[in-house]
């Protein structure tokens, strides 16, 4: 759902996740940008049901399972059949055009309209997030008393600013016929403009990020507010969990009422999930999968290339695999570049500039403004090149990505697939590609039951001298703290690449001096190799402070792919 049509696909903002679209017409169809399909495109969607296996649900007593056959076919369930109230089915017919509901919210709407607490795992582009905002609509409607003014009733956390920002722009969308409203907290915004609007303006529904949420309620008196809360959603559990929120989850769930209906949204179940589950459901919660075994791998619609390549060939690598990219598909090109840190985002960035070669940049180093215009030009545009760390690695829909690079080692198996779903949706082709260097091989071994093929490439002596000679014209600071991130990040795996912590140094020394082309070896803070667990090393240039500002490198965590791409690694 979202602007100008667009019937499947991700969440929220212009072009989001929904329902299937009222006409039947329109242009290239599918995810939000230019038109609709008569139904929403639903990924392996179907919603046929087969015997419950209980090893896959999180266990607790007496919990309900219910999975999810993956097909082809479009559900036939009508939201007009769901007995939703008048305001909101007046919002799916008018506002998003849906007739149908996806197999995500087939099957969860039931039960959380029954008051059930709900495990849901399902893909982004499922249509979770109406899956989740319209029962909590229906809850609150139904409750008795009504919610007072001054309530928060309904309460959603989400990984990044970006997806907490187009799940509000959906209930807006959602609450528009109604007297509910809806508001959004994240950092990196004014926290006292956040306080004084939720102060003064009705706030049913609040989306945030967990550190600011807390932030809400340690200086802003929040937690009465909370008191009568009726829903916590916790949407891309798994990613709120890999980026470190466990502790800020705890913590919120004691600023809020035990009596309340839960619901989890998770592309994946790992244990850590399940523990999140055991602690914040009630017994008797449902487990809905809309995955399936067979359908955890990546979209079928995706052809899927590894590059192994040393890390001196990867930015000119990158560099080539654009370029002909761009000249094969001259027209119409969306390139999407991950990367694993923030730093190494902004070098490649820099690069594509110092080049002539224009690119979005969006990453964690990069204000909220930023980050939010840059997303909002990239989705609208027809041709592009986004370099970004994994804060669009979900939830985020960019219409019509013809190619996903990933420089670099991916955090896990999940990351690598959630980051090349961000091309081949609703229902079109795209491709991949991995590139790594021969110490981060090791990373294969996960992906073997993945149909990947080995795409082999040579750097044109040409683009070579072009990139180094961009290089030099690439800020220096920029280098250095690329240079310290990818310490940062590589120190993680060091036992995975069987090096040692002189080893990772000798390496990481290298990649300053010989591939960013440092012109001496780049300073780093004593107290960064301490908490790096480097002290006593040989062969780094410890300083005491560093020129202008700085501290750490560092950044997000991000990724790529596509076919012959490169790029520099990075630290957290």
């Amino acid at each position: 759902g979202g602007g100008r049509g667009g019937g499947g696909g991700g969440g929220g903002g212009r072009g989001g996740e929904g329902g299937a679209k009222k006409r039947s017409r329109g242009g290239r169809g599918g995810g939000g940008s230019r038109g609709g399909r008569g139904r929403q495109d639903q990924p392996n969607g179907g919603q046929s049901l087969h015997a419950p296996n209980p090893q896959n649900a999180a266990q607790a007593p007496g919990h309900h399972v219910v999975r999810v056959q993956q097909s082809n076919s479009a559900s036939t369930v009508s939201f007009a059949s769901l007995g939703l109230s008048q305001p909101t089915m007046r919002a799916i017919d008018d506002v998003f055009g849906y007739t149908h509901a996806t197999a995500v919210q087939d099957q969860t709407l039931p039960p959380i309209l029954e008051g059930l607490d709900v495990l849901a795992r399902a893909k982004t582009g499922s249509g979770k997030t109406i899956a989740f905002l319209v029962p909590s609509i229906e809850t609150l409607l139904r409750s008795s008393p009504a919610p007072r003014q001054g309530d928060v009733s309904v309460l959603v956390l989400s990984p990044t600013r970006e997806l907490a920002s187009q799940i509000h722009e959906e209930s807006l969308k959602l609450l528009k016929f109604h007297q509910l409203k809806s508001q959004v907290v994240f950092g990196g915004t004014n926290i006292k403009s956040e306080r004084s609007r939720m102060n003064s303006q009705r706030c049913d529904f609040l989306v945030a990020t967990p550190g600011r949420l807390i932030d809400h309620f340690e200086s802003s008196g929040l937690q009465p507010r909370c008191q009568n809360l009726k829903v916590l959603v916790l949407d891309e559990a798994d990613q709120l969990l890999e980026m470190g929120f466990k502790p800020s989850i705890d913590k919120i769930l004691g600023f809020i009422p035990r009596q309340r209906q839960t619901l989890l949204f998770s592309a994946t179940v790992p244990k850590q999930v399940k523990q999140i589950a055991a602690n914040a459901l009630r017994p008797g919660y449902a487990y809905v999968d809309c995955v399936g075994e067979e359908d955890s791998a990546t979209n079928t619609q995706v052809t899927q290339w590894l590059t192994t390549a040393p890390l001196d060939d990867h930015l000119p690598l990158l560099v080539q695999l654009v370029n002909m990219h761009q000249a094969q598909n001259p027209v119409e090109h969306k390139v999407i570049c991950f990367f694993p840190t923030a730093r190494a985002t902004q070098l490649a960035a820099e690069l594509f500039q110092a080049l002539r070669k224009p690119v979005t940049e969006i990453h964690s180093r990069k204000s909220q403004g930023h980050r939010t215009k840059a997303a909002d030009a990239f989705r609208e545009s027809k041709c592009g090149v986004m370099m970004s760390s994994d804060v669009s690695a979900r939830g985020l829909d960019y219409p019509d990505v013809t190619l996903v690079v990933q420089v670099g080692l991916p955090s896990s198996k999940e990351q690598y697939i959630h980051r090349l779903g961000r091309t081949a949706r609703a229902g079109k082709t795209g491709e991949g590609l991995l590139l790594l260097a021969p110490h981060e091989e090791f990373f294969t071994r996960q992906l073997k039951d993945l149909p990947i093929n080995p795409a082999p490439a040579s750097v044109d002596p040409e683009v070579l001298n072009a990139v180094n000679n961009a290089l030099k014209r690439v800020d220096i600071r920029t280098k250095e703290q690329a240079y310290v991130a990818w310490l940062g990040f590589y120190n993680s795996s060091t036992g995975k690449m069987g090096w040692d912590k002189k080893k990772l140094v000798d390496e990481g020394n290298r990649y300053a001096l010989e591939v960013l082309q440092c012109p001496g070896l780049p300073g780093i803070l004593k107290k960064t190799v301490g908490m790096m667990g480097l002290k006593g090393v040989p062969g780094l240039n410890l300083v005491s402070e560093l020129p202008g500002q700085g501290g750490r490198g560092g950044g997000g965590r991000g990724g790529g792919g596509g076919r012959f791409g490169g790029g520099g690694g990075g630290g957290r």
